[in-house]
């Protein structure tokens, strides 16, 4: 299994041992400044001190978006040797980012259903409708959004 399939398969909301990593991204994700480095990255490979000038920032802040970046896998880095020491050029992981919000179908711990009838409702916005009705006789006028507000509203199935 390749990372991109790893890490859609692995971000389910309702896993905490996701949590962790969901954050990460979501931290990674909630600075401009990072955003404009993966966009950078989307082009082509590039270096700190490449990326801190095209952006125009100090490389230190460059240094930490990118390891910020890294932490959440969004970006990996390789060292390599230049005439002047080391340097650090920077890749763009291809993948694409699905967190599922929705809960499992086997986690009952997470649902919460209530049932009630339909004319106990204590407040209400009315769009179009044909009428209230009991089980044995029409509630209110039909087609008359006033009869969601009589006392025998309560009797509605």
């Amino acid at each position: 299994m390749d990372k991109a399939q790893k890490i859609l398969n692995e971000l389910d909301f309702s896993n905490s041992e996701n949590l962790y990593q969901i954050n990460n991204i979501c931290r990674a994700l909630s600075v401009p400044e990072r955003l404009e480095i993966i966009r950078l990255l989307m082009n082509k490979s590039m270096t700190m001190t490449e990326i801190a000038k095209k952006l125009n920032l100090p490389l230190s802040s460059t240094v930490n978006h990118v390891k910020i970046l890294e932490e959440a896998e969004i970006v990996f880095t390789e060292k390599f040797r230049t005439r002047n020491g080391q340097a650090k050029i920077c890749f763009l992981n291809s993948f694409s980012i699905l967190i599922n919000f929705l809960p499992n179908e086997d986690d009952k711990q997470l649902k919460y259903v209530e049932s009630m009838p339909v004319g106990l409702f204590s407040d209400c916005r009315v769009g179009e409708f044909n009428g209230l009705s009991s089980a044995s006789n029409i509630i209110g006028v039909p087609n008359d959004k006033q009869s969601f507000f009589i006392p025998e509203h309560v009797q509605a199935e």
